[in-house]
Formats: structure tokens, C-alpha cells, sequence
């Protein structure tokens, strides 16, 4: 990806193929108003720079369901040619990789490639202990290694011919160091920076030119000193360890915190991301939603 285009990407939590291909495709409107204006259709030759990002949910996610009807976009027929042709990545989760069938994945890779959209994970980067992790969103269970279960997806993909361009570790800093959650590790920020590490090597050596960034939940109370510090600290303790920025970040933010444009504004103008050119860009999705990230 080009670092001046800026990615818009939809996803909903819930709900019928119907609902999010209207989100999706008042997206794509929204992007063709804002580069072209209301009036006439600009000459052919006039293009949008941005990339939009789809990541819906699947029917078995956690902690809500998605939609029972996902497997309904993959078909020769899907009801989104205007939005296909302006989506470049298709974001899929590491649990319904395993899960799916060898002729539902097969499907999903086949329609991906046809229309030249690229894959992007979002993964389990933490390794649970004996004594913590398993149970926490952002771990590999204890008694299941996290090399074999990402080797399993990686190479089950790669096998398929599947384009891997971008995985999101889940939420590292936040399960692995931040959350009050008894389960939880409570590795230090270097602890965590070098398991993140570790899994960017692993999945290096399934897909050498991936692109591996990061993605955190801004809940402003649950961070010391503050969440843009915290966040900041974080994300140079994982350049200190590896030599090497996250080349994107996804916030996932609080929208019932009134202030969440100030501290996404912060963010984006973080020095420390600034120097290191980590990419900021807005994740857009419906009111009501589970999730909804700037990145």
C-alpha cells in the first residue's frame, strides 16, 4: 500500500449481508462525493486515491455473532459489483480460518483473487502461560502453541494461493499489559513488544512481504499516564526491540467517549508515530457498533 493513500475500511458487528453492503456501498458514495463534488461525473481519467477496507463478521464471532448470510458475498452473483470493484482488502479473523471448510475457504480465496482484493488477518500474537492468557482475547491458549496455529491458517492460505498483504495483531498491548482482567499476563511493555516479534518473524516465514501492524482499544481510563502516552511508549518500545516501526496502526475506538476526536486528533499526531511514519487512517462503521476503529 502506498503511504499517501489513506484506507477507508467497514465493518458492522452484527446483522444481515443487506445491512452491511448498505454500509458499505454509503462508504463508496461518500468517498466518490468527496473526490469528485456533487455535480457532474468528473472525466474518466479522475480517480480516487483511497483504499477501502471490508472487514465483516463472520456468523460464529465472538463476543457477538455476525452474519449468518457472510459466505453470501463470496457467490458469482453477490449482490456488491459497485463496491467490489473499489474494495482492495477483505479483512478475515484467524479463528474462522481455522474453523471453515476446505470448500468455504476455497470460495472466499477464488472470489478474493478474481476481483483482485488483497487479505487481511487479524491474529492472536500472545502465547498464554500455565498460569495465565488462555481465556483472554489476544492469546493462543495454553496447551496449543502459538507457532502451530498460526502456521496452520498461514500455510492453509498460502496453500489456496491466497494474497496475505496485512495482519492486525489483536490488541497485544491492551490484553497483554493493560486490561483488569485476572486472566490476564500482565507482561511488561518489553515482554510484549518481543512476542509481538516473534509472531511478525512467524508470519514472515509463510509471507515474507506481509505487512504486520497493530491494533489497540482507546479507552481513555484504562491507561497509565494516559492512553495516547501509553499507546506512544508502547509503539516505541516495539521499534526500540525489533528496529522497525509498526507500519500501521488501527485505534479502536470508544465512541461513547465524548472526546474520542481529541485523542484520536493525538494519535494521529503522535511525534513518535510522525517520526517513524506509522499510518493513521479513519475506520468507519455504523452507530450501535461493537467495534469501530480509526486506523
Amino acid at each position: 500500500m502506498r503511504r499517501d493513500r489513506p484506507q477507508v475500511a467497514a465493518r458492522t458487528a452484527r446483522g444481515s449481508l443487506r445491512s452491511w453492503l448498505g454500509i458499505l456501498a454509503s462508504v463508496v458514495s461518500a468517498l466518490w462525493l468527496a473526490a469528485c463534488g456533487s455535480g457532474s461525473p468528473p472525466p474518466a481519467a479522475i480517480q480516487s486515491s483511497a483504499a477501502i477496507w471490508f472487514h465483516p463478521l463472520p456468523p460464529d464471532a465472538a463476543p457477538v455473532s455476525g452474519s449468518t448470510d457472510f459466505l453470501s458475498l463470496f457467490q458469482p452473483d453477490a449482490p456488491w459489483p459497485r463496491a467490489i470493484a473499489r474494495t482492495q482488502v477483505f479483512g478475515l479473523y484467524a479463528g474462522w480460518i481455522t474453523q471453515a471448510s476446505d470448500q468455504e475457504l476455497q470460495s472466499v480465496v477464488s472470489f478474493l483473487n478474481t476481483h483482485n482484493m488483497g487479505i487481511e488477518i487479524e491474529a492472536p500474537a500472545l502465547q498464554a502461560l500455565a498460569t495465565c492468557g488462555s481465556g483472554v482475547e489476544g492469546y493462543v491458549p495454553y496447551g496449543q502453541s502459538i507457532q502451530s496455529f498460526s502456521l496452520a491458517y498461514l500455510q492453509r492460505l498460502q496453500s489456496l494461493g491466497a494474497q496475505v498483504r496485512y495482519i492486525k495483531v489483536d490488541e497485544p498491548y491492551y490484553f497483554g499489559r493493560v486490561v483488569n482482567d485476572p486472566r490476564s499476563c500482565n507482561f511488561s511493555v518489553a515482554e510484549v513488544a518481543t512476542e509481538v516479534d516473534q509472531y511478525v518473524q512467524l508470519v514472515h516465514t509463510v509471507y515474507p512481504r506481509a505487512q504486520v501492524g497493530d491494533v489497540e482499544p482507546i479507552i481513555a481510563a484504562a491507561y497509565t499516564p494516559d492512553v495516547v502516552t501509553a499507546i506512544g511508549q508502547g509503539h516505541s518500545t516495539y521499534q526500540t526491540v525489533t528496529g522497525a516501526p509498526f507500519p500501521f496502526f488501527f485505534a479502536d475506538i470508544d465512541f461513547s467517549n465524548p472526546a474520542w476526536p481529541t485523542i484520536v486528533k493525538q494519535l494521529e499526531n503522535n511525534k513518535g508515530a510522525k517520526r517513524h511514519a506509522v499510518r493513521h487512517h479513519l475506520y468507519r462503521r455504523p452507530a450501535g457498533c461493537f467495534r469501530c476503529r480509526v486506523v
